[in-house]
């Protein structure tokens, strides 16, 4: 949710920052986790090991990239969690999905990362996009936990390589359903940001006004900048 809407919820980034490290600290100790647990499995406390070290990973992945003054670190873990997500969307579409080579579904799911983490490093809508579909499906991850329809079984059997965890991937008509809901979660993930990004934009021009402001004292001038604060250039003195 923190992603999906984070435009409405997070003007400031902080809340992203912790959402995108703790998504993606606890989606590498789970897959961890379950492709390395023996046949003889964790013990009796399996599950709540499971949690116990997904929430804690997660929680240190989080505060790791709230003290990271990078903007392009965590926009690019956004691109690369949208292409992840996408890549898991469209093999969820058939029965036991669809591609049934594990080697190209992992070139598959390691190309669209790799070209959103690049793309969302230098293009503000490329990790827009990467939010809104992030969130999106891992939000369908979260109800199906409530609707079993089998959508979860889409992600595991592509992630958990484990061949002591039998998996069987197949679409029913509530799959399908949440399938296209995600489509719909997306779109609107997507206009929220794009509307609060504008309400932001029109909130900086009205604190930096469309003029030039000149300073010659030390030869410079603000330019009006579209896409953010005023840039200043430099004039020549007056004669």
């Amino acid at each position: 949710m923190g992603l999906w809407l984070r435009g409405f919820i997070d003007s400031t980034g902080i809340l992203t920052r912790f959402f995108v490290g703790f998504l993606s600290f606890a989606f590498i100790a789970w897959v961890m986790l379950a492709n390395f647990e023996p046949a003889s499995t964790y013990g009796v406390n399996r599950w709540s090991l499971y949690l116990a070290v997904v929430v804690a990973l997660g929680l240190v992945g989080g505060l790791l990239f709230c003290l990271c003054d990078l903007i392009a670190v965590y926009a690019a873990m956004l691109g690369g969690l949208g292409g992840l997500a996408i890549g898991l969307w469209v093999l969820g579409w058939r029965d036991n999905l669809s591609i049934t080579s594990a080697w190209g579904r992992a070139v598959l799911l390691c190309l669209l990362a790799l070209v959103g983490f690049l793309w969302a490093a230098y293009s503000v809508n490329a990790s827009i996009l990467g939010s809104a579909f992030a969130g999106s499906y891992v939000l369908m991850l979260g109800l199906d936990v409530y609707f079993h329809t089998g959508f979860t079984y889409c992600a595991t059997t592509v992630l958990d390589a484990n061949p002591a965890h039998a998996h069987t991937y197949v679409v029913y008509r509530e799959t399908y359903i949440m399938q296209g809901i995600i489509i719909l979660a997306f779109i609107v993930g997507f206009i929220s940001q794009i509307i609060q990004r504008s309400l932001l934009t029109i909130q900086s021009h009205f604190d930096h006004p469309p003029v030039y402001l000149r300073s010659f004292k030390y030869g410079m001038r603000e330019r009006w900048n579209p896409f953010g604060p005023p840039a200043a250039v430099a004039v020549a003195p007056p004669p």
